[in-house]
């Protein structure tokens, strides 16, 4: 299918998705234009970063762009140690380099590829680091500082509808076919990608609450179970082979879940 018309049908999707779920209609005044501009900013980083992604999975292959995409949680691990107060104890960092080295082992390019990788497109993973760090740090912020737009839906819904917005407009300038192919795949990808962003801003409000999570150890447990999860439909749907580097990387992974939420 056509990737980049797929990817903005999947945000206008999740836009009307992130409609249908408000939790009532919201008159915005000249006091949200902060939440409003951050929202809208993530947006069109998530469209952008989506098709860096895109890019870089087709250039480098998917395990230099997974290891890419999923490090970026270093960026809201370290904002919330520097600027949210989050201390940890020993046990929890250790925990935090485990997991941060897990990505990796999990991840591990073949040589194969490696040896295929221009010097100049190895970039895009680098942009792809940047980006999906900035876009972790964006709803981290948002529930920090803006609780209300995020606990109502309103920045959710904000956000996808400026990454539909960006993402349309650039397939309308670039004239590109539309085909039923791309709909539906763009359909089907958007609703769960709503519902991605909708379940970690409630999980950031309710571990936070309950179980007095840090939002930085919740993007670690996040990232690590969906590298493991994905590890696991490798084995089962796709009959993937686990060598050296991946058993390691499980391993450190698990070890990092349980080090991350030690507590004394």
């Amino acid at each position: 299918m056509n990737s980049v018309l797929a990817i903005a049908i999947n945000y206008a999707a999740a836009a009307c998705v992130g409609l249908l779920f408000l939790h009532k209609p919201t008159v915005l005044t000249s006091t949200d234009l902060d939440w409003v501009l951050i929202s809208c900013g993530l947006g069109v980083m998530f469209s952008i970063v989506f098709n860096l992604s895109r890019a870089a999975t087709q250039s480098v292959g998917m395990g230099i762009t997974s290891v890419a995409m999923k490090l970026g949680v270093v960026f809201p691990v370290v904002i919330g140690i520097l600027f949210y107060n989050e201390h940890f104890q020993w046990v929890n960092y250790i925990g935090l380099i485990f997991g941060f080295t897990s990505i990796y082992f999990l991840n591990k390019p073949s040589k194969d590829i490696d040896n295929k990788i221009d010097k100049h497109i190895i970039l895009l993973p680098l942009f792809v680091w940047l980006g999906s760090g900035v876009c972790d740090s964006a709803v981290q912020l948002i529930q920090q500082k803006f609780p209300l737009p995020a606990s109502n839906g309103m920045f959710s819904f904000t956000a996808f509808l400026a990454a539909a917005t960006s993402s349309l407009s650039f397939v309308i300038f670039k004239q590109m076919k539309w085909d039923i192919k791309s709909l539906l795949g763009g359909v089907a990808l958007g609703i769960p990608n709503y519902f991605s962003i909708h379940f970690l801003v409630k999980a950031l409000q309710e571990m936070e609450k309950d179980w007095q999570m840090k939002s930085s150890t919740l993007f670690m447990v996040n990232n690590l179970t969906i590298v493991i999860l994905s590890v696991g439909i490798g084995l089962i749907l796709f009959k993937e082979k686990l060598d050296k580097f991946k058993l390691f990387g499980l391993f450190l992974a698990l070890l990092a879940l349980y080090l991350i939420n030690f507590k004394h």
